[in-house]
């Protein structure tokens, strides 16, 4: 907000103006002063007004009103779905949603994940852990191959895209850093960000990911997520074996992958029929 108030002010008369004689650098000193002068009320006064409500500062708001509130209800499955929505969509526009989201849900996740570890200290075993550790629910099963698990994506653009499309290029290029839960090449590169037909399936999959390995692991066909921190970067099926210390972790990510597969199918088909007539109405200009 401070960095859209400045430009805005700097970009417009509100500023201090100097004759064109003076030197770049000193007038560029003199036009930020009115600028920063402003944030600088602006956000003071917040502070003020922040401090008269009783808090110590903005984060203690934050944290009682809102991170507070959440604790109870933060862990679940309905909060791990609406983190993995507000994920998706600032992805959507560009915006790295795990590192937004993250400092807000490592407070409610974390607590959960230390228990499963003493759990673990206690008794010798995974199977006394029953309750699925919302954050290896969402790092593991949710976005397999990355946010919007799309590894399921990058292998089904190359087995049905055409052989000299630029989507088979992209699927080429993104299916190594895939397996490795890294997509940037496919994000950016497809692209999925601010592509209005890929916004449905990047939300839905993961989402639908999240719910078959829950309903998985709650009906007891796959062990329950352990206390084992598994780093975002581990592969596809050895992640989902060290998440759950079994095969069937790995066997459910197979699942997930080609239900994902399903929800990416149609959309893929609409991405590529449109380029293909963009393609079409380019060659016909020219010619």
């Amino acid at each position: 907000l401070t960095a859209y108030i400045y430009s805005k002010l700097i970009k417009s008369k509100f500023t201090i103006k100097l004759p064109d004689s003076v030197p770049p650098m000193i007038m560029n000193s003199f036009m930020a002063i009115v600028p920063f002068f402003v944030v600088l009320l602006l956000f003071s006064t917040l502070r003020v007004v922040v401090e008269t409500l009783g808090f110590e500062s903005l984060q203690r708001l934050v944290a009682d009103t809102i991170v507070a509130p959440l604790s109870g209800g933060g862990t679940g499955l309905p909060a791990v779905i609406i983190v993995i929505i507000i994920m998706q969509l600032l992805w959507f526009f560009g915006i790295h949603g795990f590192s937004i989201m993250w400092g807000l849900i490592s407070v409610l996740w974390m607590p959960i994940f230390m228990e499963h570890i003493d759990i673990y200290l206690k008794t010798g075993s995974f199977e006394s852990i029953t309750q699925v550790a919302p954050n290896t629910l969402s790092n593991v099963y949710a976005m397999i191959g990355g946010s919007g698990s799309t590894l399921a994506l990058v292998v089904l653009i190359l087995i049905v895209a055409p052989k000299s499309s630029a989507e088979r290029a992209v699927g080429k290029v993104s299916l190594i850093p895939g397996c490795f839960g890294i997509n940037e090449p496919l994000t950016f590169g497809l692209p999925i960000v601010l592509n209005p037909i890929i916004a449905i399936p990047w939300i839905i999959a993961p989402v639908a990911a999240t719910l078959v390995a829950y309903f998985a692991m709650a009906s007891g066909l796959v062990p329950a997520t352990t206390g084992v921190a598994v780093p975002w970067t581990t592969p596809v099926l050895i992640s989902g074996f060290l998440a759950t210390n079994s095969i069937a972790g790995s066997i459910l990510q197979l699942v997930q992958m080609a239900v994902v597969l399903a929800i990416w199918f149609p959309f893929l088909m609409a991405l590529d029929k449109k380029n293909y007539e963009l393609e079409k109405q380019e060659t016909t200009s020219v010619a």
